[in-house]
């Protein structure tokens, strides 16, 4: 028997519509000035404080034990082959890592250029790892034998690059299930999981995006409220 932590979210859209998911430094070569101020006789000493000052010496550092892994690992690294997925804005992939621990999974995500996607990343059991809204940076992460849902939710196509420890397929399911509210309507959510999660949100007090909210136990007690939010972890 399987016992579950149950959590109950009731949310209310106040103003405006509201859409709720869930190197190392390498040392340089250095310049030694070498100026030993040496008193040469009175009829050459010009000359040879002159040449002195105006004389350098190149020293180059050792390569270290630890200089020498780097570089390994930089040839390493890019030996390695990505294979590229085009995911169109509206299509979702399932990724799963076949390795025993965790994987990136790359992309040229930006939020600037609109290139952006849900994410979630479960662990090998299947309890969630990360969850990601309209996201736009690179890259994340994937627990070993793990599994990861991408969705591409912005205006333009999200390229992935993944390693060949990645199987991955398109998905029917999004990575995030998306509900709009519009003003003064509100919904009723409830955690079926046994751990705490969160509801992802684009509430926004500065774009008037704001809604109340009130979070039960699974006794039933209250657990937090609030009122005309639109930036705040539900």
């Amino acid at each position: 028997m399987i016992c579950k932590k149950v959590m109950v979210w009731f949310l209310t859209a106040l103003l405006a519509t509201n859409t709720l998911l869930c190197l190392p430094n390498v040392a340089g070569a250095e310049k030694q000035n070498l100026s030993d101020g040496v008193q040469q006789a009175q009829a050459d000493s010009e000359q040879k404080e002159q040449e002195l000052t105006n004389e350098t010496a190149s020293f180059e550092p050792p390569t270290s034990a630890t200089n020498s892994v780097y570089n390994a690992l930089m040839m390493s690294l890019a030996a390695v082959e990505y294979t590229s997925i085009i995911i169109d804005p509206g299509e979702s992939y399932e990724f799963q890592n076949t390795d025993t621990v965790s994987k990136s999974i790359y992309s040229n995500a930006s939020q600037s250029k609109g290139i952006l996607y849900d994410s979630v990343s479960y662990k090998e059991d299947g309890d969630i790892s990360t969850v990601h809204m309209d996201y736009g940076i690179s890259p994340i992460g994937v627990p070993g034998g793990g599994t990861a849902f991408i969705t591409n939710t912005g205006t333009a196509a999200l390229t992935v690059k993944v390693t060949d420890v990645f199987t991955y397929s398109t998905s029917e399911d999004p990575a995030l299930e998306r509900v709009t509210l519009s003003k003064n309507e509100s919904y009723r959510v409830v955690n079926e999981g046994w751990t705490a999660r969160s509801i992802q949100h684009d509430g926004s007090n500065t774009d008037n995006r704001r809604f109340d909210y009130a979070k039960y136990k699974a006794d039933g007690t209250l657990s937090a409220s609030a009122l005309n939010i639109g930036s705040y972890d539900v």
